[in-house]
């Protein structure tokens, strides 16, 4: 059994007017949401083989905080792995394009055959990987919120065996005082 957490970033400073490459870092109760998200994900999911994020600043920072509670694991960062536009506002243009990518690269059959991953990246990603493995309408992808620092779970079997995402954008692991719901 194959098992992919997608985790969306914490809470980032979005008045930060520098490129997210650069700037829009986690605030303090984002570095609280991920060393929470960190601690929970490494007690409940046994070994891991890697923590993958988006070069984006708050992901590359909730990554590292994640990576941390698991101690020594591969990490990576990915330009795949970046926000992108709603998709079905973008058809046609490279948002589109760049998330199919990122998709192959972590779930799809191009995917590395790793056990166990943890991505890092952003809302409207996270969305797209979750709409192509549950097959959502429209209305339901536009309408899923995936809060900073949820876990969405992605199991996937051997041969051809579809994978099912479950739990959804999951901020049980979170105190009450660090959950949001944007």
């Amino acid at each position: 059994m194959r098992v992919i957490y997608l985790v969306r970033h914490g809470e980032y400073d979005y008045r930060d007017s520098r490129p997210e490459t650069l700037g829009q870092g986690l605030t303090e109760r984002g570095r609280l949401q991920a060393e929470a998200t960190g601690s929970w994900l490494s007690r409940n999911t046994g070994d891991i083989e890697a923590v993958l994020s988006s070069d984006y600043v708050r992901a590359s920072q909730t990554a590292d905080l994640i990576a941390d509670a698991y101690g020594a694991v591969e990490r990576a960062y990915d330009p795949l792995l970046r926000e992108c536009a709603d998709i079905y506002v973008a058809e046609g243009n490279h948002h589109l394009q760049s998330a199919a990518l990122a998709f192959e690269r972590v779930l799809g059959s191009t995917a590395r055959e790793r056990r166990s991953l943890v991505v890092v990246c952003h809302a409207n990603l996270i969305r797209y990987m979750l709409a192509r493995v549950e097959r959502w309408p429209k209305r339901k992808w536009q309408s899923q919120l995936i809060p900073p620092c949820s876990i969405s779970t992605v199991r996937s079997g051997t041969g051809t065996v579809l994978p099912k995402a479950n739990p959804v954008a999951s901020v049980r692991h979170l105190p009450p005082s660090l959950r949001d719901s944007i």
